[in-house]
This record gives C-alpha cells, sequence and structure tokens, in this order.
C-alpha cells in the first residue's frame, strides 16, 4: 500500500527514526532508536527497500500470528535474523 507515492512502511520507519535518542533511566546517556521489523521469511520485497540496509533497523522472520512477531522482536531474534540467520517464529 501506498500514501503518496510512498509504501507506508517507508512513512512509519522514516517518522520513527527521525526521534530523538532515547535517554537511560538514571545513566544520563542517550541511546539510539533501533527499530525492530518483523517481515515474512519469504519476504521479496523488503530486500530491495533503502531501509533493508539502515543499521538502526534489525528484522526478525515474523510468526503466523502477530503475537508472534511481536515475541521475535522482543527475545533477541532480531540481531539473528539481521545477520542473515533465519531465526524461526516460536
Amino acid at each position: 500500500h501506498t500514501i503518496a507515492s510512498r509504501p507506508v512502511i517507508d512513512h512509519t520507519l522514516s517518522r520513527l527514526l527521525a526521534l530523538p535518542p532515547l535517554t537511560s533511566s538514571g545513566e544520563g546517556r542517550a541511546d539510539p532508536v533501533i527499530v525492530v521489523v518483523a517481515i515474512h521469511g519469504d519476504d521479496r520485497w523488503w530486500p530491495g527497500l533503502s531501509w533493508a540496509s539502515d543499521p538502526r533497523i534489525h528484522t526478525v522472520i515474523g510468526g503466523d500470528e502477530r503475537a508472534d512477531s511481536v515475541r521475535a522482536a522482543t527475545t533477541g531474534n532480531a540481531r539473528a535474523a539481521r545477520s542473515g540467520a533465519r531465526s524461526s517464529p516460536s
């Protein structure tokens, strides 16, 4: 789907990545914004988007249900998928 001739994910990621770094509680240092995107294991569109190579974006292989995709994104599987390994849905 597109809005103003751009994919919806383009609008979403550009807004999220424009956020200022987050300050960790009590430590006073700012952590960069990292976005985790759940993609289908056979997604053929994501690799062609400019966002696919952005180091601030980590990808995970999504699951059959939204909850499975969220679980994959929050359990550390993002790093494995980003490095090219295939993580399986839980």
